[in-house]
């Protein structure tokens, strides 16, 4: 039996692998005309993003920036309120490629007037068809609903493999201290939305249309605009100093 373990997980392929939660569909319906349409669209920019970040750039800006993703093999899986984002690859590239996926997601996902949390892990990983197992998967799948706010985080195993100094997009990530559900403040990597949508009254705008604020709910989104306003700030002093 042990040896038909270790067999098994040999077979799997080591890739990143981000979930990612829509907030508050539990009775979406209730208040939303056409929730599916909007998740579709979050998808679809998903897509969108995916096939950008990979294609060759015709006018030649970012060229070699975005050829630096174009071996990696991901898939894009969504089942109910989740998303899955599965990439095959070097460590480095794929978690980084996944910020800048994430990013992409997150700003639909504000303009839709929904939040999105989620998580990215680094790991073993086994696929077939929609379903997906592995150490990778055990672990995000643990940790993507944990966090208090609209974001998405690397979990233990992505944090500690993750090398900052060969980012070749170092805005995209960022080292925050999360409020999480079990263990309070966790201090990892971050996307980095906010230099995407710098627009704070907008993004309280979006707060107002998802619903009612409840006592539950009302955490997430402070917690929120807090890491928005810490990125807010350094990206000003990255500004004045260029």
């Amino acid at each position: 039996m042990i040896k038909s373990m270790v067999t098994k997980i040999d077979k799997m392929e080591e890739g990143a692998i981000t979930l990612l939660d829509i907030l508050g569909w539990k009775g979406i319906w209730q208040r939303e005309e056409n929730p599916l349409e909007k998740l579709t669209r979050i998808i679809n920019v998903s897509q969108h993003s995916l096939n950008i970040f990979k294609e060759k750039d015709e006018i030649g800006i970012f060229q070699k920036e975005k050829n630096i993703f174009k071996n990696l093999k991901t898939e894009i899986l969504s089942i109910s309120d989740t998303i899955a984002l599965i990439t095959y690859g070097d460590c480095n590239l794929s978690l980084e490629f996944h910020s800048g996926l994430s990013i992409q997601i997150i700003v639909q996902s504000l303009h839709e007037n929904l939040g999105i949390r989620g998580a990215t892990c680094y790991g073993k990983i086994s696929k077939k068809n929609n379903i997906i197992v592995g150490p990778a998967v055990d672990e995000v799948a643990s940790w993507y609903e944990s966090a208090n706010w609209i974001g998405v985080f690397h979990t233990p195993s992505a944090l500690y493999r993750f090398k900052p100094e060969l980012m070749k997009y170092k805005l995209n990530l960022k080292k925050y201290s999360v409020s999480t559900k079990n263990i309070g403040k966790f201090s990892t990597n971050c996307v980095n939305w906010v230099h995407a949508f710098r627009n704070r009254n907008s993004i309280q705008e979006s707060f107002l249309k998802m619903g009612p604020i409840t006592p539950e709910i009302e955490p997430k989104l402070s917690n929120t605009l807090d890491f928005f306003d810490e990125m807010d700030k350094q990206l000003d002093a990255l500004i004045e100093i260029k």
